[in-house]
């Protein structure tokens, strides 16, 4: 598995978001049923497009300690955010891109796993995955490589 050294640009995203564990691996899906069936989508105002993301940040070590779980979509800079949701800032920079394509969440429990067995592993900075609703199969890894990966907390945040 060999990924591809991507750079890129800052996006403002709306959404919500849960604080979890690898342990605690059921929270991941309920959270993905509320946003999915609760049609949060399409309660945030000025998408970009149709993408959704799915962000892991705010570790407190690693993976294997709490971190922050964020669904949500891009949104024009300036946005409104609607009560209940919160606003992230994905940051500049570079990020290893992987491909996770077949049948999902399979192929994608099986990327991660592949990820975390690398030479050189996350640095639990900022890892946000970029799910397609018109092809289901197909979900971007964006991995935080270097300086310039952490995430930004939500605004009014005082963290």
């Amino acid at each position: 598995m060999s990924p591809e050294i991507v750079q890129r640009d800052t996006q403002t995203l709306i959404g919500f978001e849960i604080r979890t564990s690898n342990d605690r691996a059921h929270e991941l899906g309920e959270h993905w049923g509320r946003f999915l069936v609760g049609g949060i989508a399409d309660e945030i105002p000025h998408r970009l497009d149709e993408t959704i993301l799915a962000i892991y940040c705010e570790y407190e070590v690693d993976r294997s300690t709490p971190y922050t779980f964020f669904l949500g979509c891009p949104v024009a800079p300036g946005t409104d955010v609607p009560p209940g949701m919160v606003e992230r800032s994905l940051p500049a920079g570079a990020y290893a891109r992987f491909v996770a394509r077949g049948p999902q969440p399979d192929t994608l429990i099986e990327t991660w796993q592949a990820i975390w067995k690398l030479p050189h592993p996350p640095e639990f900075g900022v890892d946000y995955e970029v799910h397609h609703p018109s092809d289901p199969d197909f979900v971007e890894v964006f991995v935080g490589y270097g300086p310039g990966s952490a995430p930004s907390p939500p605004e009014g945040d005082p963290r």
